[in-house]
């Protein structure tokens, strides 16, 4: 008698996510951000994306920056390409900056309001990765 393996593999959701909802362009955002955070995102390999429906490949520009003081990881994606979206229930976004590692409240919270101050921002909020349904998309991102 064979036995099955049944592998169970649990992804890790614990980042803070926000949705930016800019007209500039990626390359914009990401000057801007690295100069109000003092960071230095850099461009990473886009997040290739198929969709079966029609056969088109997908492609989100991706910027990394690794602070290695603090530990932390950020990344900036682009959230649309070409009328499709990373995550297409966050149709307001145009781009999604994620912060990995372990902060305090305040960091993140002074966080947030530097992202709010930024003036070519029309807005930005906080989302919930685990509640979102295309979740697994910001994981190709690394």
């Amino acid at each position: 008698m064979s036995k099955k393996l049944i592998l169970d593999i649990e992804y890790d959701f614990d980042f803070k996510l926000w949705g930016i909802a800019t007209p500039l362009r990626d390359y914009q955002v990401c000057l801007i951000l690295n100069k109000a955070l003092k960071t230095k995102l850099s461009r990473q390999d886009d997040i290739e994306l198929s969709k079966p429906a029609d056969g088109k490949t997908l492609l989100f520009s991706v910027f990394r920056y690794e602070d290695e003081m603090d530990k932390g990881v950020f990344h900036l994606m682009s959230n649309r390409y070409r009328g499709d979206y990373l995550l297409p229930e966050v149709r307001q976004a145009d781009f999604l900056f994620r912060f990995s590692g372990l902060a305090p409240d305040g960091y993140l919270h002074e966080l947030h309001n530097k992202l709010k101050n930024i003036q070519p921002f029309l807005t930005v909020f906080s989302l919930q990765p685990d509640q979102l349904k295309s979740k697994m998309n910001l994981l190709m991102a690394e």
